[in-house]
């Protein structure tokens, strides 16, 4: 199955943002959401990527529009995706750009409306 756009855009560095959604495997329940999102922005070094997601994690790769990290941001989103049974990791090459990726699992339970 293609992804789907979800946004694309232009970041305030003048890169391209995007966002794209798919459903793998089987239909319903048993599959997965894959969400992906890339930028062209700096690129992670390799050497770094394993600590990404690691609390208080921050990489050599300084901000490109001057914002501070805290190195919170991704061991959040970690722990949220994985408590909700998903995985979450990136494809960086340094130089040219990164692409996030999350995956859930359909359950297909649904709360009911309250």
């Amino acid at each position: 199955m293609e992804s789907t756009p979800i946004l694309s855009g232009v970041s305030s560095c003048g890169g391209c943002v995007s966002c794209r959604a798919k459903q793998q495997g089987k239909g319903g329940a048993g599959g997965e959401v894959l969400i992906a999102f890339h930028d062209e922005g700096q690129g992670i070094p390799e050497s770094e990527l394993s600590r990404l997601f690691k609390i208080f994690s921050r990489t050599s790769t300084s901000s490109t529009d001057g914002e501070r990290s805290t190195g919170l941001g991704l061991s959040i989103a970690r722990n949220i995706v994985e408590g909700h049974g998903g995985r979450i990791w990136v494809e960086s090459e340094f130089g040219k750009g990164s692409t996030f990726f999350f995956s859930l699992p359909i359950s297909g339970k649904y709360p009911s409306p309250e």
